[in-house]
């Protein structure tokens, strides 16, 4: 079958369908990181709170993945933690803006 016998088709199908858009799943590729990414989320938060020089690195954490079967590369690993550090972020920042007392002065809590 021709694309252009294919797009003719697509056309009628959704005209017979009455659909204004046509709805796609959501397509997210399955990655090897997917089964490691609780456990490095965890080693995350535990970092977080550590000082710097008691920190390890990604790359070290990158190697504790492997040694417990992660076949995938650094770069993925590394792009998830910059992707958890700024989702940190935020939750801190949203939190911070609602607990915040109101601008128009402060407010005398001893009342």
């Amino acid at each position: 079958m021709t694309s252009e016998k294919q797009s003719r088709n697509t056309v009628r199908r959704y005209i017979r369908a009455e659909t204004i858009e046509p709805a796609y799943a959501d397509r997210r590729p399955r990655s090897s990181l997917d089964k490691y990414t609780l456990k490095l989320s965890a080693w995350l938060k535990t970092e977080a709170v550590k000082s710097r020089k008691q920190r390890r690195t990604l790359k070290q954490l990158h190697l504790e993945l492997q040694s417990l079967g992660y076949e995938g590369a650094y770069d993925r690993a590394a792009a998830f933690a910059r992707r958890w550090k700024v989702d940190q972020l935020e939750r801190v920042n949203s939190a911070s803006k609602s607990t915040t007392l109101p601008q128009g002065g402060a407010t005398d809590l001893r009342k």
